[in-house]
């Protein structure tokens, strides 16, 4: 014969899930972790816009040099001789950009008179608003030169 038993005891239920001490220390653990990589996301979004704002100060101020060129090229003509505008004109069609525009053939920017012009196009956004480039604003500065040739002008004019 067989002993009796005593009754069975029924054990307690195990729980699937976290406890509210567990879930606070994979919160920490992920705070920490998440904290260093979204200050590196910020900035590499930051450094992002500010080269998209770089271009295309480089495209505007490329746009700005090709027209001065062929307008001194086709034409030698009173824009050309002895004359530079130095003030900072707005950039249509892109907010908060400023452009300085040079066109001469003076010996003080670099050209011959009479033969050779210097074309020169500063773009930058002006985020400060002082109508002045500063080293912190995306910039571009291109410059080139344009002999005067009678070819050019007989081209221009056919």
């Amino acid at each position: 014969m067989r002993a009796p038993t005593a009754p069975r005891r029924s054990s307690p239920r195990r729980r699937s899930g976290a406890t509210l001490l567990e879930v606070l220390a994979a919160s920490i653990v992920l705070a920490l972790a998440l904290a260093p990589a979204l200050r590196i996301a910020r900035e590499a979004v930051l450094a992002a816009d500010r080269l998209d704002r770089q271009e295309r100060c480089l495209t505007v101020a490329n746009d700005a040099l090709e027209f001065m060129m062929a307008r001194a090229a086709a034409d030698w003509d009173g824009n050309v001789t002895g004359t530079a505008n130095l003030v900072p004109v707005v950039v249509p069609g892109y907010p908060g950009m400023r452009s300085y525009q040079l066109t001469t053939d003076s010996t003080t920017y670099g050209g011959v008179p009479g033969r050779m012009a210097v074309a020169g196009a500063l773009v930058w956004y002006d985020d400060d608003g002082d109508s002045s480039p500063d080293a912190d604003e995306p910039q571009a500065l291109l410059a080139s030169g344009v002999a005067r040739m009678t070819a050019y002008e007989q081209q221009a004019g056919s």
